[in-house]
């Protein structure tokens, strides 16, 4: 999340009580849910959690000498067919294992399936269920649901719908990223179906921040290396390459159809920069420093 960088610089060079006096303006409110706008104020306040990087530790590489891309973190799979490490995106076959793989799906330990709630995801963000999400108004900036009773949250740093690639190709792809925060530490991020009203995406990061809980497909997740992932699920559908001002990200995704043609898809990701609340520093070899999974429904 940008506005996450960049808040985190202001964290080091102002005061925060200063921050807190300016930014949220009020839209209105639906039951016990009160919703702000360009509420740099709340962003504030995550960054300022202690605990907000914790996650981090086992990411950074902090050996005096680099970690050698060799064993768990070796550029290639053992039996030498895949490099984690191709310099342009790299396309296999669809990967029916993504099937299975979505049902080992466990969130902090616990079993979840896709579509889902928020009251699945956890009874104190209930209330978010009931919320008629289409009457946001579209391009607001952080606007950050509230619910006044527990102090749940739920933040979209932007209400802006994109044209995806599963828009083009047919799929019910109408969903914002919104990040979950109980009190201010960083839970989840979800992909909400704004006309479902449910989740149909789990992440476990948002560049800046590492979830609360544990996302992991069949107990891969965040620290393990994509040969372990290899190891358990084989050849994946992709990978990816991108380059951001702060990281290059390469991603590998499994990906799959149902009988209804509704399509799942999960991918691992590893940034070779990770924020420690500062900075943005090296990451060891083929680290997975993330976890997405996507459910999409094909459209009617």
């Amino acid at each position: 999340m940008k506005k996450l960088g960049q808040l985190s610089k202001k964290l080091f060079a102002f005061s925060v009580i200063l921050m807190l006096t300016v930014g949220a303006r009020a839209i209105n409110a639906q039951g016990n849910i009160n919703i702000t706008k360009n509420n740099e104020a709340f962003l504030v306040k995550v960054m300022a959690q202690k605990s907000a990087f914790k996650k981090q530790q086992m990411l950074v590489d902090y050996s005096s000498k680099k970690q050698a891309a060799t064993g768990r973190y070796a550029d290639k799979t053992p039996d030498g067919k895949i490099s984690w490490t191709v310099s342009k995106d790299t396309n296999y076959d669809l990967t029916p294992v993504a099937m299975e793989m979505m049902k080992k799906l466990t969130l902090g330990g616990k079993k979840i399936t896709l579509p889902t709630t928020f009251a699945s995801i956890g009874a104190n963000y209930g209330e978010f269920d009931k919320f008629d999400y289409l009457k946001l108004k579209k391009d607001e900036k952080v606007v950050v649901l509230e619910n006044t009773k527990n102090k749940a949250n739920l933040l979209f740093e932007t209400t802006s719908l994109k044209i995806t690639d599963l828009k083009k190709l047919g799929f019910n792809d109408f969903v914002l990223r919104g990040d979950l925060y109980q009190r201010y530490k960083y839970d989840l991020a979800v992909g909400l179906d704004l006309e479902n009203k449910k989740i149909v995406g789990l992440y476990n990061s948002n560049n800046y921040l590492w979830a609360t809980r544990d996302l992991k497909v069949d107990k891969v997740g965040i620290g393990s290396t994509f040969n372990e992932m290899y190891a358990k699920f084989g050849t994946p559908t992709f990978i990816r390459k991108q380059k951001a001002k702060e990281f290059n990200l390469t991603s590998v995704g499994y990906s799959f159809f149902d009988e209804n043609n509704n399509v799942s898809i999960i991918v691992f990701h590893h940034s070779d920069k990770v924020f420690n609340g500062r900075e943005f520093v090296a990451s060891k070899p083929n680290i997975i420093t993330e976890v997405a999974v996507d459910f999409r429904y094909m459209s009617k």
